[in-house]
């Protein structure tokens, strides 16, 4: 037995745009099998009033004794969700289309009110003024290098060509003085072109224009920039590369032309083109100032496939094309530019060259040369570098031998000044602390500028073959390294002795005097 459900006609017309979803065809059929609905369905249906993101019903209980007109206005009426709702309708819809039902119905009753226009002729040029933007400011639209005044007479190209070239233009709303965007609208080759979209801002109205693209048979660029011009698809699935030709009549007669996005090539048969063309003969219309650039204004990416500013962009010369820096690694040795595909790095060279699918392109004799250069460098510098390694381990052992000989000739003269049976030097009995000036406020620390009054006027008391300058100099240097409380006068004499008793060794330390000494502490 089929049972009928009653929906709103302003809940229709939601459900035939998202008719993508499992529910919303299901609520749109005329009749339901009672194995769909569930048990006590609700019924007459439609959007909430007081809340347009949720669906207001009628419990089957509530709806006894109602006609059909009350039905609808009665305040029994309950509101609920898109995702709740479901199942007090259906039975075995799977969680999955439940939520696509819920996303796809929130979002079109919270989207904006669509006010598309198609226009052409001087309204091109009337939509393209930025006098009749919406006054929020902000996305591409406003950022347009053709919304000027002194733009107008550029746009000749565009409203004297009706049959080929038209404009959709979205209202803001009710008010048809003012758009929120526009795109061209280009029809040739059995292909219906949406140009590049302009919006006032690109995440809430772009997909609208798609949308309307798809729905009116119309393509869309696939990426809305400048350089992407040879990709286009729609919502339904379709994408396509394609290289197309606009021919409009008169068009190398125009004084001026507009900076274009899409059909940016122009020849000189007056032939508009979305793909560079083959030779020389075409300008590039991308001036703001309604002038042509030449034809190398602009490259095409052999990889990418997309459209590059030449000074941005690298020459192939064994592929006769461009690619971008990304895509390629310069050879210093061949001078030029190699796709990372297509080349191989040398370590032996450090540099790139071709690899084994493309080896006739490079220059073998150059790569021989330069090789056999780089391993006659290699060997002088393993040459150099042995001859440098001797001289050094031959420098070592001289020096070793002069220190053996020096410290040799130390121990003699301690063993000397030993057998002389010197005696120690005692400091105390020589300067009372009052002479010295010691410490601070008394105390028996000594300070630097004493030590040296003290070990100058000692150096008269020593042996005769002692070196004065090592004395003196190692003597300070290792009362120095003392920390500050341990600076005494019986610090200083036990140094003093201890050198004058050889306590002290000569090392490989050579001081900024040029003496040999260790620096061991006290």
């Amino acid at each position: 037995m089929s049972q009928k459900i009653y929906i709103s006609p302003e809940l229709k017309e939601v459900l035939l745009e998202i008719q993508d979803s499992v529910v919303a065809k299901l609520l749109l059929q005329d009749d339901h099998s009672d194995e769909e609905l569930a048990t006590d369905y609700v019924n007459f249906i439609s959007i909430s009033k007081k809340d347009v993101t949720k669906i207001s019903y009628l419990p089957k209980e509530r709806s006894e004794g109602l006609t059909l007109d009350e039905c609808w206005a009665t305040t029994k009426r309950v509101m609920a969700k898109p995702g709740g709702f479901v199942s007090k309708v259906f039975v075995g819809i799977s969680e999955k289309e439940v939520e696509k039902f819920s996303t796809l119905f929130r979002s079109e009753v919270t989207k904006p009110k669509l006010n598309f226009k198609v226009v052409s002729g001087d309204d091109i040029k009337k939509y393209y003024h930025y006098s009749t933007y919406c006054e929020k400011n902000g996305g591409s639209l406003h950022a347009s290098c053709m919304k000027y005044d002194g733009c107008q007479r550029y746009l000749d190209i565009y409203s004297r060509n009706p049959e080929i070239c038209k404009m959709v233009v979205l209202y803001d709303n009710d008010d048809t003085r003012r758009i929120v965007g526009r795109a061209l609208l280009w029809e040739l080759d059995g292909y219906k072109i949406m140009d590049r979209i302009y919006t006032i801002s690109d995440e809430t109205y772009q997909f609208y224009f798609k949308q309307w693209a798809t729905k009116n048979d119309y393509l869309f660029k696939s990426e809305q920039n400048w350089f992407n011009t040879k990709k286009f698809e729609n919502l339904n699935g379709v994408k396509v590369n394609l290289d197309l030709t606009v021919k409009l009549p008169g068009v190398n007669n125009l004084d001026y032309t507009p900076y274009m996005d899409t059909f940016k090539f122009l020849d000189y048969d007056g032939n508009l083109h979305n793909a560079q063309p083959k030779g020389r003969d075409y300008y590039t219309l991308t001036t703001t100032d309604g002038r042509k650039h030449g034809y190398d204004y602009l490259v095409t990416d052999v990889l990418d496939d997309v459209l590059r500013y030449r000074h941005d962009a690298c020459y192939l010369r064994y592929l006769e094309a461009w690619t971008s820096p990304n895509n390629c690694k310069y050879s210093n040795i061949l001078d030029t530019y190699i796709l990372d595909r297509d080349c191989v790095y040398n370590d032996e060279l450090r540099d790139y060259i071709f690899n084994d699918e493309h080896k006739s392109h490079n220059n073998d004799e150059r790569i021989n040369s330069q090789l056999e250069y780089i391993r006659e460098e290699k060997r002088q510098r393993e040459e150099r570098d042995a001859r440098r390694r001797e001289e050094r381990r031959l420098r070592d052992e001289r020096e070793a031998q002069e220190r053996a000989e020096r410290e040799a000739r130390r121990q003699q003269m301690m063993s000397e000044a030993q057998g002389d049976q010197v005696e120690d030097i005692r400091l105390s009995d020589i300067y009372p602390n009052d002479y010295l000036g010691f410490g601070f406020g008394g105390g028996d620390r000594l300070g630097m500028f004493d030590a040296y009054r003290v070990v100058m006027e000692s150096i008269e008391r020593l042996p005769g073959d002692i070196n004065r300058a090592e004395f003196a100099h190692t003597v300070l240097d290792n009362f120095n390294m003392l920390s500050r409380d341990t600076r005494t006068l019986d610090a200083l004499e036990h140094i003093m002795n201890r050198y004058i008793r050889g306590g002290y060794t000569i090392e490989n330390n050579r001081d900024r005097y040029g003496y040999y000494y260790d620096r061991p502490r006290y």
